[in-house]
């Protein structure tokens, strides 16, 4: 596996082709891939939704509080499209779940919780569609798993931890399915990789950097599984991208910053691979989109605001755990 920062790709400020958007205010955003060609949701951590393409709204959190549901305050860490690409799921950091459109729910942790599941309070970071769109799982900051629906579980890091691996004190941030549905990754804050089931350990950024490899220090904060379940890469803080198994490098923010493009400070929030894994874009913490290999730009949340679209202040500022997260 190669890791690296060369400048390759396209950095857009601009956005088009806006279909719908919440307007409350927007602080930091998570993108999930639109699993039909043509477009891409932006969520931000108050639960808004953005559309760019072809990618279609279906609601989101302020309108589920604006028609008066009880949606409580917790903050909102992830987004998950289903694999019709007909709606979406959004989850909050206790575990909380929201669907729209043809997402079904299949439970929560809090509803595990008011069965009398006893469950730590670690907060939650992480959700996945299994490949049929009948259940998912639900990773929390110690490395938990919680399965539901037609999910199943393969394993954990505390279960590591308890059954003797010295795993040290690795934390979870993110987590990948596997095509299959029969096994899963989970990444840690240092780029660790943990497999379960039919996932296969390709290289982690600790192996990199024992290997030789200058790495700096950012963080770990997002992991995507090709379309082959084998390879993945891993995004750092910086917006900085390892590959590993047959994933290929096509780009990062610091490639782009080095080579000239006036980019800013921007900082990568979310990594989400193209269909075919022949290209990625990372979303930085203002709503930038970056496209590299066949990755297609549709709009960005600073061009919206170009365009005179309320969208409320521009925060930058990452919450945690909301801000240590992705991927998946």
């Amino acid at each position: 596996a190669l890791a690296g920062r060369v400048p390759l790709g396209a950095f857009h400020s601009a956005a088009t082709n806006l279909i719908s958007s919440d307007t409350n205010g927007f602080q930091d955003v998570f993108a999930r891939p639109f699993r039909k060609p043509g477009g891409y949701f932006v969520l931000d951590d108050k639960g808004g939704i953005f559309t760019f393409g072809s990618a279609v709204f279906r609601g989101s959190v302020p309108s589920l509080r604006a028609a008066g549901s009880p949606v409580g305050s917790a903050d909102i860490v992830d987004l998950e499209v289903t694999p019709s690409g007909n709606g979406y799921y959004v989850l909050d950091d206790k575990g909380g779940i929201f669907t729209f459109g043809d997402a079904g729910f299949h439970g929560s942790v809090p509803g595990l919780r008011a069965s009398g599941v006893q469950i730590g309070d670690a907060p939650i970071l992480d959700m996945a569609v299994t490949p049929t769109g009948g259940g998912y799982l639900i990773l929390d900051a110690a490395g938990g798993i919680f399965t539901f629906g037609d999910a199943v579980f393969f394993g954990s890091i505390p279960q590591l931890r308890n059954s003797g691996v010295n795993v040290g004190s690795a934390q979870g941030v993110d987590l990948a399915i596997t095509p299959t549905g029969a096994g899963y990754l989970i990444l840690d804050t240092i780029g660790g990789i943990f497999t379960f089931g039919d996932a296969v350990f390709q290289g982690s950024v600790p192996g990199l950097r024992s290997s030789g490899v200058q790495i700096g220090s950012a963080p770990s904060i997002r992991l995507a599984m090709m379309p082959t379940g084998n390879g993945y890469l891993v995004l750092d803080d910086v917006g900085g991208m390892f590959t590993f198994g047959d994933a290929n490098f096509f780009g990062s923010i610091p490639g782009l910053r080095n080579s000239g493009v006036q980019i800013g400070p921007a900082e990568g929030v979310d990594l989400a691979l193209t269909p075919l894994g022949a290209g990625y874009l990372i979303l930085d913490d203002v709503g930038g989109v970056f496209t590299f290999g066949d990755g297609e730009f549709f709009g960005s949340i600073p061009q919206l605001r170009s365009q005179g679209v309320q969208i409320g202040p521009n925060e930058s500022i990452r919450l945690d755990p909301v801000a240590t997260l992705t991927g998946g």
